[in-house]
C-alpha cells in the first residue's frame, strides 16, 4: 500500500523552475533542509499553458504523498494559475515570476523594471535561453545566417534598454562572461551586475510562509488575485 492509503504522508517536497537551480542547491546546501525535489525544464516557460498542465501533471503524482507541495515559480504569466491539490496543501511565493523570486519580490521587481527596463540574466536563464532554439543567438545565426539571425535576436528584445545580469551569489559571474558578452554584442545594450536576494527561497525553505506566500488546502485552485499582497 502507497503512504497515502496507509494514512502517512511525508513533510514535503519541493517541484522548481531549473533555471532557479544554482540558488537553490547553494539555500539547501547551506541550510541543511532535506526535501524531495524534482526540477522541471526551464524552457517550459515558453508556453505558460504547457507550462501549467506539466506543473499539475507533476502535482497529481505526488498529491496525497506529502502534506506540502512546494513550488518554487512565480506566476509566470499564467502558468501557474487554476493550480490545485486534491490531498496536500500547495505553496507559492507571491511573485510575477522566476525573476522577481531572485530579486526578493515583487516590490524589488517592480522598482528595477522602472529604473532599467532590462533583459535580467542569471547562469541558470542563460542555461535554459541556449537549449531554445528561438531564444538561443548561436541556433538563430546557424538557422538564417548571420545578419538575419542577429536581426531576429534583437526584434525578441526590441524595447529594452539595459542588461541587467543579477549576482545571487549562488556562482562566479566570470562562469558567465562568454555568454553576456555575444549577447550585449548583438543587441548593443549597457551591461551592468545589479544585486539578486535569496530571501524568498530561503523562506520557502524554512517554512516561514508569511505574506510572501500563498498557501492553498485541498481542492482550492491558484487564482491571479492571490498574487497581490492581501
Amino acid at each position: 500500500m502507497g503512504a497515502a492509503k496507509r494514512g502517512i504522508m511525508k513533510k514535503s517536497i519541493l517541484i522548481a523552475c531549473e533555471t532557479l537551480r544554482e540558488e537553490l542547491e547553494k539555500l539547501i546546501q547551506h541550510t541543511g533542509i532535506q526535501m524531495d525535489l524534482v526540477w522541471m525544464n526551464g524552457g517550459l516557460h515558453t508556453s505558460p499553458k504547457n507550462l501549467r498542465e506539466n506543473l499539475q501533471i507533476e502535482i497529481n503524482k505526488h498529491d496525497g504523498l506529502y502534506e506540502d507541495i512546494i513550488l518554487v515559480y512565480g506566476f509566470c504569466g499564467g502558468g501557474t494559475e487554476n493550480l490545485e491539490t486534491k490531498s496536500s496543501s500547495l505553496i507559492l511565493p507571491r511573485a510575477e515570476d522566476c525573476i522577481s523570486i531572485l530579486l526578493g519580490g515583487n516590490c524589488s521587481r517592480s522598482h528595477v523594471n522602472e529604473r532599467d527596463m532590462a533583459v535580467f540574466l542569471t547562469r541558470g536563464w542563460i542555461r535554459t535561453f541556449n537549449q531554445m532554439e528561438g531564444l538561443n543567438i548561436r541556433s538563430l545565426k546557424e538557422k538564417y545566417g548571420d545578419d538575419q539571425g542577429k536581426d531576429l535576436y534583437r526584434r525578441i528584445y526590441r524595447g529594452y534598454r539595459n542588461i541587467d545580469i543579477i549576482d545571487t551569489g549562488a556562482y562566479r559571474l566570470e562562469e558567465i562572461d562568454e555568454d553576456i558578452s555575444e549577447i550585449q554584442d548583438v543587441l548593443g545594450l549597457s551591461c551592468k551586475t545589479i544585486d539578486g536576494s535569496l530571501v524568498l527561497i530561503e523562506k520557502l525553505l524554512n517554512r516561514d510562509w508569511d505574506e510572501d506566500f500563498i498557501v492553498k488546502g485541498p481542492g482550492l485552485r491558484v487564482e491571479k488575485k492571490d498574487y497581490y499582497r492581501p
